[in-house]
């Protein structure tokens, strides 16, 4: 099949009106659901509508966030919950943000250390099933285990399909595990060393995990909240109102 085509400079031009700015740097994270913003870019949709457009790498949503409120980039994918918290003030910073674009839903899973997940079975072996797992892993909580889990914003997706899914275990995500917040890219590699049990991050790092050797996807985030709204397109008001 062949991929869409960009949409001619002329009829696109017709439908909008003239660009107030049309030099944008656009943030992204390394991640798959990133992708309908490559996809822009490299078909010429951007370029169609008159916009030159730069897609800008950021290392965490921090980053995505502050870069965002300050101007250092016009606008950039987020995840969906980062406009309103972000307008709110919660986690510390106060800016209105905006989104008017959903760029994908679904897509997180919850891994496991590949040693962890093996024991989990009721009698030993695997869990069979996403509860299987999160019970497996109460029954070693309650045999004096200690885990550690990562997600990768405080407010995110990622966070309440984690809490939920250990929730269904019967664990108190609250008291009976360590919730650390951690940049997506680092997830394979603190797993592999031992400083965290588990995490729940998007596209490509669950795969990441399992292909290394190091990590087993115990839930998929499509099992937990099927259709969960991920990453949107988010601006700041102000630079919706310029």
């Amino acid at each position: 099949m062949n991929p869409p085509e960009a949409p001619t400079t002329n009829r696109a031009m017709k439908q909008l009106p003239v660009a107030e700015k049309t030099r944008l740097h656009v943030g992204f994270m390394r991640l798959t659901d990133a992708a309908p913003l490559a996809i822009a870019r490299e078909l010429g949709f951007f370029e169609a509508f008159g916009l030159d457009v730069e897609l800008i790498r950021e290392v965490s949503w921090a980053n995505i966030r502050d870069k965002v409120t300050v101007g250092a980039l016009d606008a950039a994918q987020m995840l969906a919950p980062m406009p309103l918290v972000t307008s709110l003030g919660m986690g510390g910073l106060r800016c209105q943000l905006l989104t008017g674009l959903m760029l994908n839903l679904n897509g997180n899973a919850i891994t496991l250390a590949a040693g962890l997940h093996e024991q989990l079975g009721e009698g030993g072996g695997p869990p069979a099933g996403p509860v299987a797992a999160a019970r497996g892993l109460a029954r070693w909580i309650a045999g004096g285990g200690r885990a550690t889990f990562a997600t990768v914003y405080p407010f995110s997706t990622h966070t309440l399909q984690l809490r939920l899914w250990l929730a269904a275990g019967g664990i108190d995500p609250d008291t009976q595990v360590r919730l650390i917040v951690l940049p997506p890219e680092q997830m394979v590699d603190s797993l592999a060393r031992g400083i965290i049990d588990g995490f729940c991050v998007g596209e490509p790092w669950n795969s990441a995990a399992v292909q290394a050797g190091v990590g087993a996807v115990a839930a998929s985030g499509y099992e937990i909240w099927n259709n969960a709204p991920e990453k949107v397109l988010g601006v700041t008001a102000h630079w919706h109102e310029e």
